[in-house]
């Protein structure tokens, strides 16, 4: 029979007898079947009128007020079938269900505990319990549920896979696989198992596995979307960026997933293509809009522009909405050290930490900021207590190993650099690390070695790797193999505006040809007015000793961002190389008191006591000098190092203001 004639067929047996629920419910169903859903929900209604214990019209009308956007009505339907069905465990399953979708998690928590009272056996409870649990992070609480779930159902296959992802979130990874290959032993083909094994060999950084196990899922099934998704994560955390966007756009092709738009975005983000960067977050958006991995995204998006307006506003939206997140505080304290807040960078990095004790970047990233404070012992004392907690991490040895440098202790900052190497072999930057502090100790041979070694580790290289080999090479006037680095550098950040500033000391220094300002017009063509641009443009023309051009660029910078500190700093460097003392005061006046920002406090500082030796103030010059040794003791040694790069300037207007500032100390 046609659903047509159903409908007929059922309000003839109707007129016969007016009042039996059964020919209401089936009639409701017959409309539901040709898409007449306003009549398919009166019939429903009426039959739960004429009985209000006819449990199946409940759970199909509150079904079909969720499918026409009713969620709210489908919940009190689900209530009103509980008030008089209490013992229908199916109802109490699809409000906990409603819930969830809501978000009312704690509401859809205890509708479980409920059905749980009047069926302790209903194992779907047992495994949304757990799952809610382990979303909401208690844990223990969700081993509890599991437990009791393997006790009524041993051969549960979820109960495994929801014990490997408890044990996941702890970074327990071997635990967590053990219990994927028990859920293996009771479904052998099971390819959420093996996809899942795959994200616990990425988090770990066994890249090769991982992406074995995906391969694998995919050669199963190829339109499994979530494993071409953790496919594309590798690729972009392997660097293999068209390999990534082709891959997400795999899935996308298969289903339009927030995530996988926002993975997208994050491959934009990390090659510097933001336009598409932002396109791409805000798809992400238009499909959830309270999506916090994509305004978190977009967040660091604007933070990477210069927009720290909008990074701000982006990024406290997100914590609205997830107000214990580590990674957004973390996100945040990288927004205010960036812009030389260290106090508040600071604050946001140790909230980050106390949410997740286990998230080890923002703890790492305090220690930088004491570093950035000049605040030597501190700094120490916390590395040491990282080194106690967090023993296996390269970077905080690392960071040891620099700071034992800054304060001369040579043999204690090789012996850590070393350590960090052995915690992680393919960290490029803690082995490039070893190679500064040979560098510095003009021990150029065995700098050279950890600079080669640095460029051959198996993770892709950041920009200030090759960076650091650049300015090794100036100093031992080997200017090509100095500007194939910087080229190098370029070609992983584009917008580091300290790589065009040591190619403009190529020029300045050499017979090489740079063709600098094209490649500046180059960047300039895709990312037009950011200050990023302007910086670059300034700070060549200043290595190349041309203030009166590198002050149009800096004044653009600042224009995008009028209390923009580094520009505001190559201001008064400029006007000090023009002879305008006045002017050099007034822009370098803007940060002497910076008191988050102490390393640029003491830059300034400097500047205003050259400008007034210049005056014969002498007074004046000895008390801002001094100032400026206090707030960095380490600033002749820094200087030091810009000045053995500058040593065979062209412009002597540029190395006379290197000589002049180091001299001064």
């Amino acid at each position: 029979m046609r659903s047509k004639e159903k409908v007929e067929f059922y309000k003839r047996k109707i007129k016969d007898d007016p009042t039996n629920a059964d020919l209401y419910y089936n009639l409701a169903k017959a409309y539901s079947d040709i898409n007449d859903l306003e009549k398919a929900i009166n019939n429903y209604q009426k039959a739960i009128e004429f009985d209000e214990h006819h449990v199946k019209s409940y759970i199909e009308l509150a079904n079909l007020l969720f499918a026409v956007d009713r969620i709210d009505k489908a919940v009190e339907i689900c209530q009103l079938g509980i008030d008089f069905n209490s013992g229908s465990s199916s109802i109490y399953y699809l409000l906990e269900q409603l819930y969830e979708i809501l978000g009312e998690y704690d509401l859809a928590s205890q509708t479980l505990e409920d059905l749980i009272n009047i069926d302790d056996g209903y194992v779907k409870a047992y495994e949304a319990l757990s799952r809610l649990a382990i979303f909401q992070n208690r844990l223990d609480e969700a081993l509890v549920w599991l437990n009791k779930l393997i006790e009524i159902e041993p051969g549960n296959i979820n109960a495994y896979i929801y014990l490997a992802n408890i044990y996941r979130k702890k970074k327990d990874f071997s635990k967590a696989l053990e219990y994927l290959r028990d859920a293996l032993s009771i479904d052998g083909e099971n390819l959420d198992v093996y996809n899942d094994m795959g994200l616990i060999y990425l988090e770990s950084g066994d890249y090769h596995k991982a992406k074995e196990h995906f391969e694998y899922v995919i050669s199963k099934n190829t339109e499994y979307s979530f494993a071409f998704d953790n496919l594309g994560v590798i690729y972009r955390k392997l660097k293999e960026y068209d390999k990534a966007e082709e891959t997400l756009k795999k899935s996308l092709s298969m289903t339009m997933q927030a995530w996988t738009y926002n993975e997208l975005a994050l491959v934009y983000t990390e090659t510097g293509r933001y336009k598409e960067a932002i396109e791409y977050s805000k798809k992400a958006l238009a499909i959830d809009n309270n999506y916090t991995y994509a305004l978190d995204n977009l967040g660091a998006v604007y933070r990477k522009l210069g927009h720290y307006n909008e990074a701000e506003k982006i990024l406290e939206k997100s914590l609205e909405l997830k107000p214990d997140d580590s990674w957004t505080y973390n996100q945040l304290g990288l927004l205010n050290y960036e812009q030389g807040k260290y106090i508040s960078a600071k604050s946001s990095f140790i909230k980050s930490s106390e949410i997740d004790p286990n998230h080890n970047w923002p703890k790492i990233n305090v220690a930088s900021c004491y570093m950035k404070e000049k605040r030597y012992g501190l700094a120490g004392e916390y590395l040491d207590s990282l080194i106690n907690d967090h023993n296996d991490n390269s970077r905080i040895y690392m960071l040891r190993s620099k700071l034992h440098f800054m304060l001369d202790d040579f043999y204690s900052a090789i012996e850590m650099g070393e350590i960090a190497i052995e915690k992680d072999k393919d960290d490029a930057l803690a082995i490039v690390n070893l190679g500064v502090i040979y560098r510095e100790l003009e021990k150029y041979e065995e700098a050279e070695k950890y600079f080669e070694r640095s460029l051959k580790t198996a993770r892709p290289k950041d920009s200030s790797v090759y960076l650091e080999y650049a300015i090794f090479n100036i100093i031992k006037e080997e200017y090509d193999k100095a500007l194939y680095h910087c080229i190098k550098a370029q070609e992983l950040d584009e917008l580091n505006h300290n790589i065009y500033c040591l190619m403009a000391i190529i020029e300045n220094s050499s017979s090489v040809e740079t063709k600098l300002m094209d490649y500046i017009k180059d960047i300039e063509k895709k990312f037009r007015d950011q200050k990023e641009v302007f910086m670059s443009y300034a700070s060549a023309f200043i290595e190349l000793g041309l203030p009166e051009e590198s002050e149009k660029y800096f004044n653009l910078a600042l224009k995008v961002h009028s209390e923009y500190p580094e520009a505001q700093y190559g201001l008064a460097q400029t006007y000090y190389l023009m002879n305008l003392s006045e002017n050099s005061l007034n822009f370098a006046f803007y940060n002497t008191d910076n008191t988050e920002n102490v390393e640029m406090a003491s830059y300034c500082n400097a500047i205003v006591s050259l400008n007034y030796r210049k005056q014969n103030e002498f007074n004046k010059f000895e008390k801002y000098k001094n100032e400026s040794i206090s707030l960095n003791p380490s600033i002749k040694k820094e200087m030091q190092q810009k000045l053995k790069i500058r040593k065979n300037l062209k412009y002597k207007n540029r190395l006379s203001y290197s000589t002049e500032i180091y001299e001064m100390f």
